[in-house]
């Protein structure tokens, strides 16, 4: 009954993808015969445990500033550590573990603005924490819901991704540096749907672009959205993805659980547009396949590249600096980040 259930729900998000004039789908990608050229630059992070500053436990979140500077978050041990674009450490942001100011107890996510200001949304006591350059504590505000992605403008306003079924309806929230809440929008097209993909703990992905608009990209299904910061739309867009399915219930562990998705959506220095993408194996249930999705800024679907081209084959986030050089975190042999220049000739 629930296999009949999941590809009817499957049938009806993509007619109403098909159906939506507003929707830029793809059928196939415009680059056919483009060379990839992957280098890796960089790694930081090592096994010994010789050194804290290089050793980390689970790295959950990364962001690059403007001059290039890397942002870690390791957060099994509430530490955010800041690096230069060569690897060398430069600081700790924050206090580290606590519950006093500048203190965390669950970091979960972090963005940099282009005054090299941090922003940390901790789960563990529900704020948003701000820092300066150095690591040191500005100021925080309290949030309602933990939120599962964030960025800021220019402007110290801070962007929130919710999840819409559970909070108002809508997945973008809007707030200036003080937490007062300046605006909400980027409902779903099927709140029923949204609730579902909600139950296995994802809702989606945002990201700023160059020119200050807002990218917010669904986990299922695939939808891609434009926004200004006042949350006008402006475009959607989407690739036709056959091995996409919708969530389904796991007997096993008693829970819904994501078959495919989006992980997470990062903009390129010239406007492109990534998505993290995961699919099922076809051939063992038990594993997932992990390839990024690049469209031009207008919403085609440009190439697709398997994330085992960087030899890696789980991944939860990645990061693109000014320069296009792409951060991939690895939990393989042990946690660690690489940097590579990646290049499309």
């Amino acid at each position: 009954m629930l296999k009949i259930v999941n590809i009817i729900i499957f049938i009806v998000l993509q007619l109403q993808l098909l159906a939506d004039t507003k929707i830029n789908l793809s059928t196939e990608p415009k680059w056919k015969n483009k060379q990839i050229s992957i280098k890796e630059c960089l790694t930081i992070g090592e096994e010994s445990f010789i050194d804290e500053r290089y050793s980390f436990a689970n790295i959950l979140d990364i962001a690059v500033s403007n001059h290039g500077n890397i942002i870690i978050i390791d957060s099994r041990t509430a530490r955010v550590l800041k690096y230069s674009k060569s690897g060398k450490f430069l600081c700790y942001i924050g206090k580290g573990k606590g519950e006093g100011p500048g203190e965390f107890r669950r970091p979960w996510i972090v963005t940099v603005d282009n005054k090299e200001n941090i922003y940390i949304a901790d789960h563990g006591s529900s704020l948003v924490l701000i820092f300066n350059d150095r690591g040191d504590y500005i100021k925080s505000f309290r949030t309602l819901y933990n939120p599962q992605s964030i960025a800021a403008d220019s402007k110290g306003n801070v962007y929130l991704g919710y999840w819409s079924s559970r909070h108002g309806g809508a997945f973008i929230y809007k707030y200036d540096n003080n937490g007062k809440l300046l605006a909400k929008f980027c409902s779903p097209n099927n709140a029923k749907i949204a609730a579902v993909v909600e139950e296995t703990g994802n809702s989606g992905a945002l990201s700023l672009t160059p020119d200050g608009n807002l990218v917010y990209s669904f986990h299922y299904p695939y939808d891609t959205r434009i926004y200004s910061t006042d949350g006008k739309l402006y475009r959607r867009f989407a690739r036709e993805n056959k091995s996409y399915e919708p969530p389904k219930w796991n007997k096993q562990c008693n829970c819904m659980e994501s078959r495919s998705g989006c992980r997470a959506v990062k903009v390129m220095p010239d406007g492109k547009i990534v998505n993290l993408i995961f699919t099922m194996n076809r051939h063992n249930k038990d594993q997932y396949d992990y390839f990024f999705d690049i469209f031009n800024p207008d919403g085609d679907w440009l190439i697709s590249i398997p994330a085992s081209h960087f030899k890696i084959n789980l991944m939860r986030t990645f990061a693109f600096d000014n320069e296009g050089y792409i951060y991939i975190i690895y939990y393989e042999p042990f946690p660690h980040l690489k940097k590579f220049l990646l290049r499309f000739n």
